[in-house]
């Protein structure tokens, strides 16, 4: 057994990404972000892969973040993306991978869109290939979360998911 899972090593997370698409998912996740960088004294870095032209509604979102963010050590980030819906997804997850190394991520953070059925498998999810692929933590909060801001703050327990298998000792 990792020596973490034996309760001997703590967890510190100095760099937490926070990916946003500037949509109404954006939302949901950010007191969850401020709150994990108030207790671990973390730098934030706010990443939107940009697959087009900005609309009024992105512009006031990044406004909004930029706003609540005051304070708090952050980074705003805004990456240019592929141009076609088709690629969106393997260049946005690819981007957001890869600032992981090149920005000592600790932890990712997305907002989930709560997408199934065929409009899943139409769109994908980028969120589901970052937590497959990522190299550290990966938090999803999807569409429906209570934003409550003190409840991040008192995480008592977590749901771990595995199959027993080696790997997943990881």
């Amino acid at each position: 057994m990792p020596e973490a899972a034996k309760g001997k090593a703590r967890v510190s997370i100095q760099n937490v990404l926070f990916a946003t698409d500037l949509s109404h998912a954006s939302a949901p996740p950010i007191p969850y972000v401020l709150g994990l960088a108030q207790v671990y004294k973390a730098k934030i870095f706010v990443v939107h892969v940009k697959t087009g032209e900005w609309d009024k509604h992105q512009e006031q979102e990044s406004d909004r973040l930029k706003e609540y963010l005051k304070g708090t050590p952050h980074e705003f980030l805004v990456i240019s993306g592929g141009p076609t819906a088709l690629t969106e997804r393997g260049d946005t997850a690819t981007t957001l991978l890869g600032l992981v190394g090149t920005k000592g991520i600790d932890l990712m953070v997305v907002g989930t869109h709560g997408r199934s059925g065929l409009g899943r498998v139409l769109v994908g999810s980028v969120a589901e290939t970052i937590v497959r692929e990522a190299p550290c933590p990966v938090m999803t909060v999807g569409p429906r979360m209570v934003a409550n801001p003190d409840w991040s703050l008192k995480i008592k327990e977590i749901l771990y998911a595995t199959d027993m298998t080696p790997s997943s000792d990881a």
